[in-house]
C-alpha cells in the first residue's frame, strides 16, 4: 500500500512540477544589482515614492514546500524499512542472511529517491 502511494505521490508531485516550471511561474531571472531591475515573485508597482510590495505566487511556493514535506517524511519511512530489513536476524543464526540485506536495497533506493526529490521541491522556494 505505502509504495503505490508513493508511487502516486511522486507522479503527481512530478507533473505538478514540470506544469509549473513550463508556465515560467517558478523562474527567477536575478540580473544584476541596478536600481531599475525588479525582484521575482515581487509586484513593486505603485504610483508614490514609496513603492507597494506584494508577494506574487505565494500559492506555488506554498504548494512546493508542501510537497516536499510530504515526500521527506516518505523518504524517512522508506529508510526506516531499509534499516530494519538490513537489521533483521534469521531465528537461530548470529549472522544476518545475505537475502535479508539484499531486500534491503528496495527500500534504501526508494528512500534516496524520496529525498532527491524532496531535495528539488526545497530548490524551487
Amino acid at each position: 500500500m505505502l509504495g503505490t502511494l508513493f508511487h502516486a505521490v511522486m507522479m503527481a508531485a512530478m507533473a505538478w512540477m514540470v506544469a509549473v516550471m513550463d508556465s515560467g511561474g517558478m523562474t527567477s531571472g536575478h540580473g544584476g544589482g541596478g536600481a531599475g531591475h525588479s525582484m521575482a515573485g515581487m509586484d513593486m508597482s505603485g504610483g508614490s515614492g514609496m513603492a507597494a510590495m506584494s508577494l506574487v505566487g505565494t500559492g506555488r511556493k506554498l504548494t512546493a514546500g508542501l510537497l516536499a514535506l510530504v515526500l521527506l517524511a516518505f523518504a524517512l519511512c522508506w529508510l526506516a524499512r531499509a534499516f530494519d530489513a538490513a537489521r533483521a536476524m534469521p531465528a537461530g543464526g548470529p549472522e544476518p542472511v545475505a537475502g535479508i540485506r539484499a531486500a534491503a536495497l528496495s527500500p534504501a533506493c526508494h528512500a534516496a529517491m524520496a529525498l532527491g526529490m524532496a531535495v528539488m521541491f526545497v530548490l524551487l522556494l
